[in-house]
Parts: structure tokens; C-alpha cells; sequence
């Protein structure tokens, strides 16, 4: 379990549920999302990771409930991820 940091909150990340390859976008995403959200596209281009990993890492963190996702994916209402309060 590590933790990750989210503005002023602090998530703690299970890791076992990761997969490794994964782990160090996690971290990246974790520290790169504010508290008023980011679009998928946005946060490829401030991390500087392949899409594909971040997209995946995006579900992880959906999945187990330490990030929501708001809007409806489309052009004018592009999905934004941000962290659960």
C-alpha cells in the first residue's frame, strides 16, 4: 500500500491491485490531477505517458473508487477525472 497525494488529500493506493507496469503512471496521474478535474487528453500531454497506459491506469483508479469521472465523453462534454471527496 502506498500513499499518493492529491492536492491536500492524501489517498492511500493499494498497489497489489496495480499492475506493476502500471505503478509508476498511477503515481504520476496521482499527483498531476487538481481538485477541480482533468480531461483525458490534458493529462496524457502534462504527464508525458502513452496514452494506452494512461487510459488503463484512469479505469484502475475509477474501478477501485479513489477517482470520479464526470461529463459524457463526447466533444462538448469531454469525460474529467477527479479525485472522490
Amino acid at each position: 500500500m502506498g500513499a499518493c497525494f492529491w492536492s491536500d488529500t492524501i489517498i492511500k493506493v493499494d498497489y497489489a491491485t496495480i499492475p506493476e507496469e502500471l505503478h509508476k503512471t498511477v503515481k504520476k496521474i496521482a499527483s498531476n490531477i487538481p481538485s477541480n478535474g482533468i480531461t483525458e487528453k490534458e493529462l496524457v500531454k502534462k504527464i508525458r505517458k502513452r496514452k494506452n497506459s494512461v487510459f488503463k491506469s484512469l479505469r484502475i483508479l475509477l474501478r477501485n473508487g479513489y477517482i470520479v469521472r464526470t461529463g459524457r465523453g463526447v466533444k462538448n462534454s469531454p469525460f474529467k477525472y477527479k479525485v472522490k471527496e
